[in-house]
Parts: C-alpha cells; structure tokens; sequence
C-alpha cells in the first residue's frame, strides 16, 4: 500500500471505498501499521466502526437458540410487521393467495379503522374465511357491516367462530343473510362467549320460529347486548313466546325491535307479557304485526305496571277504537312513556279522543304521540295544542277534519223517557202519590193526559213535548185519554224490576268479559317448553361443556363453561319428529335391557 502521503491513501478520503471492500480487507487495513497511527482520523474510526458492527452481529448469530423462536412468524418467508400484528393484514392477503382469491382494496384500507363496512359486496366462502382470519386478532374494527350478502350456512359459522375470539367488535350487522338452522345455532353458540357485541342486528334474515327457539338460548346467558333487532323475520306464536322467556333471564337488553313480523293474539300476549315484567327494556318496536284486541289489551296491562319503558311503537296493529280504550286505560296509570306511535291503525276518532284524554292528565309523560294516516277532529286538535301550553308536547296526525266519522261513534241518547221522569223524583225526593196529587184536584185518582203534562211542565221535570207524550203513551195503554193512579204507581214498579234484572244483566257481562281477560292474559304456550331443553330443577337452559363439530372437519370448537347444548342434543330435542323420537325411545329400552342382560 502506497504510504507516501493522506492522499495517496484511498482510506483517507473516499468513504464509498470503505463500503465496496470486504470484511476481510477491512481487517487487513485495520492491521496495518500505517492505518493504526491514523486512528485518531475519521477513516480508520469508520473502518472500526464497521468491523465492530460485524463482530456483534457474529456474537447474536452465536448466541441464538430456539428459546427465542417468534411464534407469530414462525415458518414464514417474511415476518408480519410490528405495526400489523393487530390489523390482520398480512394475514389477509396471505389467506386471499391460499385461497386463490383477490383481495379487496375496502378490506385492506378498513382494517386499520373503527367501521368496517362490507355491506351489498356479494362475499363468497373464499372471501368470507379470509376476513375471518385478519378480523380474529384484530384490534381496530369496533363495528362490523355485513349486510345484504345472501350469507348462509359455512358462512355464517367461521363468521360465529371468529366472533368467539374478537371481543373487540361492539356493533354487528348481519341484517339480510340467510342465516337460517344451522347459522342460528352458530350465532347462538357464539352468543353465550362473546363480551363484546352490545348491538346486534339479524334483521330480514328469514328467521322461523325454530331458529328464534334455538338462537335464544345463547341470548338467555349473554348478558352485554343492549340492542336486539328481529325485525322483518318469519316467526310467530312460538318465537315471541322464546323472545319472552329469553327476555325473563335476560338483563342487559334495552332495546327490542320486533317489527314487521307474525305476532298476533297469543303471541303478542305472551311476549308482551314479558316486557310488562322487565326491568331494562325501555324501547319496544313491535309495529307491523296485527295485535289486534288481545294485543291492545296486553299493551294496556304493560302500561299500568311497567315504569321503565319510554318507547312504544305499535304502529299497524289492527287496534280499534275498543282496543285503544284499553291502552287509554293503561296510559291513565303510566308517568314513564314518553313516546308513543299508534299511526295507522282502525282507530276512528273515538280511539284518538280516548287516547288524548289520557295523555292529557298532568301525571303522564307523554312528550311524542303519533297519529300517523289517522284524520283527528278540531276538539282533539284544541286539546293537544292545551297540553302543549303544560308540557313539551307534540302531535302528528293524518289531517284534521270538521266531520265526525260514523265507525266507532259512541251514540250516546238520553234513554227512556220514563227512567229520567223517575231518577227526577228521585234525586229530589218526591213520591209518585205526591206528584199525582198536584195534579188530582178533584181527588178522583184519574187525570187526563192534557193535565198530566201541564203539571208535568209546572214541576219542572226535564223532558220535552215529545218525552212527555211517550211518556203518556206508556202510562195510557187504553188509550182511554186519561192517567189513573193506580197505572202510574203500577208502571213505576214495573220499570224498578226491569232496572234489576238489567242492573244484574250489566254486571254479569262485566264479570264476564274481566275474565275473558283474565282469559287473555294467562294465555301461555306450553309447546315450547316441550322443545327446549332445561337444567332439571330450575328454568334455565341446558348447558353443557362439550366438543362440537361445527358441519364442517374444518372447524372445531372447544367449549368452555359457557358453552351450549351439543348440536346433536339439540338437533334431537327440536326437530325430530314425533316417529322419530318414538323410535329412538323403544332403541334405548332395548340397549338398556342388553346391558342388564350382561
């Protein structure tokens, strides 16, 4: 090496020299002499910088054992980075290349934020176990969007299996799939682990009474969904009556939408019965299902003893103007509701007067009532705009009209001529022989007609020409022209015995139709219990800890304490049929017997 002067020395000036040469050509240069008397100068300073750098990264290549093994990227060609450990990712992408699918640009940016919208996408299976492999670990997505994707079956249960392990996502939609049997049992499985989701929404999913049945009973143990949305299914009498017991073990759902489905008579009883009894259900949406009267008078008992509930939706419901008298009832001992719907049902404008003359008492709370698609007359008009004047208060309606409807009209007449003529003398304590007498001068006991009704005008009594003469009519069945004491005295009798036996007549059609209700509320289907499984002893479900095979080899789930019935028990307890079942007893005798046998 030329050693003449610093210029002649490539090491001195050309720091790019220094990156082109070897690890062992550093050494040579660092050993040799001239090099060591410049190593105060920043040439051979980088040199030893460099080779110091090498001598470390020889030691942690010596000192490497499997103890520090990374799990997460263990037998991969390149390692996920730190930054997207908790995103899922690189995950994604690996999973679309092992699927031979693509991946979505939405999927890849939305990972890394709160709000995952994949709404009206088309997924397929593919896409479906790929999101489920980013979102299982991921820490971002807080609401998750998988509306309108026709998904069903497979999908429905690696979608439940990934929800098992993310606690993360508080807000699921899964509003028009096809979850149908066997994603209803996944969901419910999924349900009774899951702390995570608080908002739920299984909406338009064609949901039948036996998918209702079984997806309560991962509803009866999770106790952090505070939203449950149901609407637009396909259940009925057997589903509302499940929604009714889940809602009794429940105590975290507040609100209830089970709208636009087939809850009618029995059904609506039962269920509302249930919410009359909660504690946390404060908004009920229960339009669109034909109440009808069974309905109205449930909602009305939920009124009086309910004081937690603040919404109320029954909008088309098939109430009437007999149905809304019972919910008047009930509103006239509730102070908690505060927004109540009614819009298009029969209710005429007696219903509506009825309902406002409630609402309008200074206990009620009512801030909103909705008369949607119903005509209210001026006198309802006036008295909203006065309850307005006390309280925050408003009113939607149909459109106000002059004319009264005839449907529902309650005619009320003055009744019979001679009952006012008696409850006159009565409420002033006058005889019959004293009223005759001021008109029997003569003393003879007998007055014409014409007399009878002059002293009939000088006492005051309050009845018209007309009265009067039916009055007469019916004293003076002869038609002689004249009234006798006798036949007054006789016609006040006869008209005392039919006010009895009409008095007894009216109470036993009172006792009658209060035990038609009593009837009505105690209305309760026992076919669903028959199907459900119970723990012996108590009312709760039956869970056990088990191994189930989700329909798939792919998927198997270890089931904590937490965990559900198995499928099969299940399967058999709710679906089988009657032979089939039968079947199966008269097989088990038989085992049985065998074995005592041996």
């Amino acid at each position: 090496m030329d050693r003449k002067g610093k210029d002649s020395c490539p090491v001195w000036h050309d720091s790019e020299f220094l990156e082109s040469i070897g690890d062992d050509k550093k050494i040579e240069l660092l050993e040799d002499p001239y090099v060591q008397q410049l190593n105060s100068k920043s040439c051979a300073k980088q040199i030893v910088r460099q080779l110091e750098k090498v001598d470390e990264e020889d030691i942690e290549e010596d000192f490497d054992t499997d103890l520090e093994i990374d799990e997460e990227n263990f037998g991969r060609e390149t390692p996920i980075p730190l930054d997207d450990k908790h995103i899922g990712r690189t995950l994604y992408v690996e999973a679309c290349q092992q699927l031979n699918s693509a991946p979505s640009k939405r999927i890849i940016s939305c990972l890394n934020s709160e709000v995952l919208n994949l709404a009206f996408r088309s997924l397929n299976l593919s896409d479906v176990k790929a999101l489920c492999t980013s979102l299982k670990d991921n820490t971002k997505v807080e609401k998750l969007n998988l509306r309108s994707n026709g998904l069903k079956g497979e999908s429905v249960i690696l979608i439940s299996e990934m929800l098992k392990a993310n606690d993360v996502v508080t807000d699921f939609d899964f509003s028009s799939n096809l979850t149908g049997y066997e994603g209803s049992f996944a969901l419910s499985d999924m349900l009774a682990i899951n702390n995570g989701i608080t908002d739920l929404n299984l909406s338009e999913n064609k949901l039948t009474d036996q998918d209702i049945n079984v997806l309560m009973l991962g509803l009866e143990i999770n106790n952090k969904i505070k939203r449950l949305n149901l609407s637009k299914n396909n259940f009925g009498e057997i589903g509302a009556e499940r929604i009714g017991e889940m809602l009794s073990e429940n105590n975290s759902i507040e609100y209830l939408n089970v709208s636009w489905n087939q809850i009618r008579r029995k059904a609506a009883v039962s269920l509302l019965s249930s919410v009359r009894m909660s504690l946390y259900v404060n908004n009920l949406d229960i339009s669109w299902n034909g109440l009808g009267y069974e309905g109205s008078l449930a909602i009305g008992e939920l009124l009086k003893f309910n004081k937690y509930l603040s919404h109320l939706d029954i909008s088309n419901n098939r109430i009437d103007w007999k149905g809304a008298l019972l919910i008047a009832k009930g509103l006239r001992e509730n102070a908690a509701l505060e927004t109540l719907k009614m819009g298009n049902n029969p209710l005429t404008m007696t219903g509506s007067l009825d309902i406002i003359d409630n609402v309008k008492q200074p206990s009620s709370g009512v801030r909103f009532l909705s008369f949607e698609g119903i005509p209210i007359s001026k006198k309802i008009l006036y008295t909203t705009e006065l309850i307005a004047r006390t309280r925050k208060f408003r009113v939607e309606h149909g459109g106000v009209i002059d004319s009264e409807d005839i449907l529902g009209k309650r005619i009320v007449t003055r009744g019979d001529p001679f009952k006012l003529l008696i409850q006159f003398l009565s409420e002033r304590a006058i005889r019959p022989y004293d009223l005759f007498k001021t008109f029997d001068k003569d003393m003879a006991n007998r007055v014409s007609r014409d007399h009878f009704i002059m002293g009939l005008k000088r006492a005051k009594v309050p009845l018209d020409d007309n009265e009067m003469q039916r009055v007469m009519n019916r004293l003076d069945t002869s038609r002689e022209g004249s009234i006798s004491y006798q036949r007054l005295i006789s016609g006040v009798r006869d008209h005392l015995i039919k006010e009895r036996e009409f008095h007894k007549y009216k109470m036993a059609e009172e006792k009658k139709l209060a035990e038609e209700h009593r009837r009505i509320m105690a209305m309760n289907l026992s076919r669903i219990s028959e199907s459900t499984p119970r723990r012996a002893g108590t009312g709760h479900s039956m869970l056990e800890t088990s191994q189930i095979s989700f329909f798939t080899n792919s998927i198997t789930v270890d089931r904590s304490k937490k965990s559900l019935m198995s499928i099969s028990a299940a399967l058999a307890s709710d679906t089988l049929t009657k032979k089939t079942k039968v079947r199966r007893k008269k097989r088990g005798k038989k085992i049985q017997r065998e074995k005592e046998g041996e």
